[in-house]
């Protein structure tokens, strides 16, 4: 019994030590985004690590809202706004398709793009919520 505890503990701090365990554990982050002052009614969010080592996670906003698991370090986020232009069918090559919001991407490149975005945010234990205040 006594040995079992001893190689369960020793399991346990060499797991700490190595990527994927606790210290990399996605940790669930939340907030606003607003565009001009107003909540951003649709779009996506992408966190990707700054280093472009790790998993990209991503979410949906709606009404200015997103919830998201990141893991932690240093990221970089680009967000895409849209808006709704007009309708369209989902497939064009079928006239009996349902139609659907032809969408317009409403933000500069410099949050956008995920290769030109200026935005970085740093995820740690602790943190649970990031709002982003985009302005033109």
């Amino acid at each position: 019994m006594y040995r079992t505890t001893l190689v369960l503990l020793g399991l346990a701090s060499i797991c700490l030590g190595l990527p994927g365990c606790s210290r990399n554990k996605p940790l669930q982050v939340s907030g606003q985004v607003t565009w001009e002052g107003q909540p951003l009614e649709q779009g996506i969010i992408t966190f990707r690590p700054a280093d472009l080592k790790g998993p990209t996670a991503e979410a949906t906003i709606a009404k200015g809202s997103y919830k998201v698991e990141v893991t932690p370090g240093e990221k970089k986020v680009s967000i895409q706004g849209f808006k709704v232009v007009g309708k369209r069918r989902a497939s064009p090559l079928d006239p009996s398709s349902p139609e659907v919001d032809q969408k317009q991407q409403i933000l500069p490149a410099k949050y956008s793009d995920k290769e030109k975005t200026e935005l970085t945010r740093t995820v740690e234990a602790g943190t649970t919520k990031l709002d982003f205040d985009l302005k033109p």
